[in-house]
């Protein structure tokens, strides 16, 4: 397995899509700084990156792993004396790496930022929250990797920014959080004490309640397991292809 993530990356090199690790979080934080006018930047970077730039980079990424096979009809792949079942799961945790570091980088820059800027938010709750968005997002990566060599590139990251913005609005709602995408905007809530609008909750408010912590994680790292044995599965039939 270290190997077969040694040569994705090796492929990925040089390219656009390894350098969203970074490029992404800076965006975000500079998108922020500008638009709340210097005033609670880190509110501000958090929800433009979990709602739509982290959706965004992650789609962009897996795209790009599955691409470069798929444009050769997996004809690198397909020879080589693995089950192929691996070569998927080094495929996905390739993305997952890359979602960490990406999650990090933004930890990193927001926490920078509100050590010169006065802090919004306690920095646990800033760890609890990166933490928490790696997780929730980490049943992305499978999914966009099977949507792009199902679909294509710009069918997938259509469907899972206008996925990711739309279940974040209606994250709020009773039930309706359960649904994996609209995971990270709910989770958020009692972290962050932030509205999926970008507002902060006021004391007392329902969506402060961290009874949706343990239920949120264990159903994103769930789906993030069945989608990747699913998807590895399906790959795998390329064999006869």
């Amino acid at each position: 397995m270290p190997g077969i993530i040694r040569s994705e990356c090796l492929k990925l090199k040089r390219t656009f899509s390894v350098k969203l690790i970074w490029v992404i979080p800076l965006i975000t934080l500079l998108l922020s700084f500008v638009l709340m006018g210097g005033q609670s930047v880190q509110l501000g970077a958090y929800n433009w990156w979990y709602i739509i730039l982290l959706p965004g980079s992650i789609s962009i990424f897996c795209t790009a792993v599955i691409q470069k096979d798929a444009r050769m009809k997996y004809r690198g792949v397909l020879p080589l004396p693995v089950d192929l079942s691996r070569v998927w799961l080094g495929k996905v945790m390739t993305g997952l790496i890359f979602l960490l570091s990406s999650c990090l980088v933004f930890f990193l820059g927001v926490t920078i930022v509100g050590y010169l800027m006065g802090q919004d938010i306690p920095l646990s709750s800033s760890v609890l929250g990166s933490l928490a968005l790696f997780i929730t997002f980490s049943w992305q990566v499978p999914l966009c990797m099977f949507l792009t060599a199902k679909i294509d590139m710009f069918g997938t990251i259509l469907i899972n920014i206008f996925a990711s913005i739309g279940f974040s609005i209606l994250s709020i709602k009773d039930g309706l959080w359960l649904i994996p995408y609209a995971l990270p905007a709910r989770l958020m809530c009692p972290i962050l004490k932030l509205n999926p609008n970008g507002i902060p909750l006021e004391t007392g408010n329902a969506l402060l309640n961290s009874n949706v912590l343990i239920p949120g994680i264990a159903i994103a790292a769930s789906a993030c397991v069945l989608i990747t044995l699913i998807t590895a599965l399906r790959f795998r039939r390329q064999e006869a292809k």
